[in-house]
């Protein structure tokens, strides 16, 4: 939950560390089987708000959303279809 939570944070002030998200990427990576869906779109909607494309990361989060995508709340889904699109991401 905190990695969701600060990649939420870093975009909200529009933090563009590379190193920072880097790390981040690498940390949500490794423990995304423990993400809930709302971590999983909280993080995918933040790169998007920042324009941080990981393709790692984001075909991981978008594989496990597929295994889980029943667990999905209606705004879940959209937010994490909007943030693929704007990432301009389409063959996940």
């Amino acid at each position: 939950r905190c990695i969701a939570n600060l990649a939420w944070a870093v975009s909200k002030v529009a933090f563009h560390d590379v190193p920072l998200l880097a790390a981040l990427s690498a940390s949500a990576r490794t423990r995304l089987e423990e993400f809930s869906p709302q971590e999983m779109w909280n993080t995918v909607w933040a790169m998007a708000a920042i324009c941080w494309k990981d393709p790692p990361l984001l075909e991981s989060i978008a594989a496990r959303a597929r295994s889980m995508i029943s667990e999905f709340a209606p705004w879940g889904l959209s937010n994490t279809a909007w943030s693929f699109a704007k990432l301009e991401v389409c063959d996940v």
